[in-house]
């Protein structure tokens, strides 16, 4: 076999052996993602109507100024929304000592 294209299959083992873990990665930031802009909102809408009562004028002028905010890049709204995928990374940081390793 020509050098080059053992070359070429080095590559492609790192490559495959990269996939999977950079598939999860990928799921936990999607799933970190959807669950910041689709449920977080909601729960934090309920959680606030429950204790201070409702926002003026509802659960939609609510969400219409929670997308604003995070398209405008307002610091509060990224934190709701980037906030359950950072909180995910930490624990899977703290907790990465205690896990067990393939031999």
């Amino acid at each position: 076999m020509p050098r080059e294209a053992e070359d070429d299959h080095d590559a492609d083992d790192g490559a495959q052996a990269r996939s999977p873990a950079l598939g999860r990665e990928l799921r936990f930031a999607l799933g970190g993602l959807v669950f910041g802009l689709l449920a977080l909102p909601l729960l934090v809408y309920a959680g606030g109507a429950a204790t201070l009562g409702p926002y003026d004028g509802g659960l939609m002028p609510f969400l219409k100024k929670l997308y604003a905010d995070i398209a405008h890049g307002v610091p509060g709204a990224l934190g709701l929304v980037l906030g359950p995928y950072v909180l995910l990374q930490l624990l899977r940081l703290t907790t990465r000592p205690l896990r067990k390793r393939p031999d």
